[in-house]
């Protein structure tokens, strides 16, 4: 029978192989290695700076080489060592974290999944911890893994004795394995981290740095703030901050400190440094260029979409004014709405289209009497007469591309009110 460990007794068990070294770190003993304490901070884009730093657990062996901590805890066989390793570890995070800052940043601490899921059978412990070094519990955020416990139940309790202590909770590595909206909805984070993977994919891949500011978009209506994970670069740096993550994470801005926090001011300091000016400075030259390239492009189909729009109301009438919008590189259809958001008559293509759909698209291709009612680009144009507006990019049912389209609300000089939109291909964009 496996001896239950009781609250009383947790910290006394700690403090047995716990230590203060001749450097002023606090260590601990677990069998043949020993536990060390790193600190990566954690910086807030809008704030500048760090607003927390992140508990990372380094073992060195008996000959003082590294061990990868999940090697570490790999190699314990038994339940009961599990949780003293874990336990351990979360120790000398706090205590070092109580040692040297000034308890207005948040400490991150992880959990390991054994430790969640028995936390009750070997007493609780993370409150005990808190009380005994003075360290508030709202300074404190607990990262879980959520998709390596599959008891709902067990789960929700584990995250409830959390909350009433005051403590924050992050779901961690939010993007991988079985992640999914179900426990994001359910756990209601204060924090998802989003794995470092998501931003490795986004090298190159015009498709996922589109979907990335949606992705944070939705995580933030959920009621959580965002951490992006393994910045390694400046340009994974700049993604970040047109993600609109709240937070960020990676060695482009600090790596993890040796042992304490006072030395993320010196040799912890990644490319980035400290200082993030530079990075937002490097942000709002870019916006500002892209945007005056997406301007500029957008200048010519909107000035001509506008010509074809004066045409119809003046005359009823589509006139050469259309067959010139329609020869413009990257025009891939015009189409009429009624006011109910129903197609008027068929598209009008180029003259060098394909009638063809894409084969995938085939089933299709008969729009008549579609009704695109519940598009944005046709809800605005209703809502905004006599202002050309421009859609966010997504995939056309009709191209089997990535597209915006242009749509204005107009009436026609015999009083007949339509929207006219437009598609243009923005998949090089």
């Amino acid at each position: 029978m496996v001896a239950v460990i009781k609250e009383s007794t947790a910290l006394s068990r700690c403090e047995e192989k716990v230590y203060t070294h001749s450097d002023g770190r606090t260590k601990a003993s677990f069998y043949s290695t020993t536990l060390h304490s790193n600190f990566q901070p954690i910086f807030s884009l809008s704030h500048r700076r760090p607003i927390g730093y992140e508990g990372l657990l380094r073992v060195t062996g008996s000959d003082n080489q590294p061990i990868p901590p999940m090697d570490a805890f790999n190699s314990v066989q038994s339940e009961p060592h599990i949780i003293e390793l874990d336990r351990l570890s979360r120790y000398i995070h706090v205590k070092n974290y109580k040692q040297q800052l000034d308890g207005h940043s948040w400490l991150f601490l992880n959990v390991h999944p054994t430790a969640l899921m028995y936390s009750n059978k070997y007493g609780r412990f993370i409150g005990d911890l808190l009380f005994e070094f003075d360290v508030e519990p709202t300074n404190v955020v607990i990262e879980i893994l959520e998709d390596s416990i599959h008891d709902n139940g067990l789960l929700n309790e584990t995250i409830q004795y959390y909350r009433e202590l005051g403590c924050l909770v992050a779901i961690d590595d939010f993007g991988t394995g079985n992640s999914n909206f179900d426990r994001v909805w359910q756990i209601e984070p204060d924090i998802v981290k989003l794995d470092k993977s998501i931003i490795n994919d986004l090298k190159g891949n015009k498709v996922v740095a589109r979907m990335l500011p949606n992705l944070v978009s939705l995580i933030h209506e959920c009621g959580s703030l965002v951490l992006l994970e393994g910045i390694e670069n400046e340009e994974q740096a700049l993604i970040a901050v047109d993600s609109g993550a709240d937070f960020v994470q990676g060695y482009y801005l600090a790596k993890p400190a040796k042992d304490l926090l006072t030395d993320v001011t010196s040799e912890s300091l990644g490319a980035g440094g400290l200082d993030l000016s530079n990075l937002c400075s490097a942000y709002q030259s870019r916006i500002n260029q892209y945007e005056s390239n997406r301007a500029k492009i957008l200048r010519t189909y909107t000035e001509a979409f506008g010509n074809v729009s004066d045409t119809i109301q003046q005359s009823g009438e589509f006139t050469d004014s259309l067959e010139n919008f329609l020869s413009l590189s990257g025009v891939e259809r015009c189409y009429m709405l009624n006011r109910r958001g129903h197609q008027i008559g068929v598209n009008l293509f180029p003259d060098d289209h394909a009638e063809l759909f894409p084969q995938r698209f085939s089933t299709l291709e008969d729009q008549a009497n579609a009704s695109w009612y519940r598009r944005s680009y046709f809800r605005k144009a209703i809502n905004e007469p006599a202002q050309i507006h421009v859609s966010r990019p997504y995939l056309s049912m009709t191209a089997g591309i990535v597209c915006i389209t242009l749509s204005v609300f107009i009436k026609s000089f015999s009083g007949k009110e339509m929207v006219l939109c437009c598609d243009i291909d923005w998949s090089d964009r």
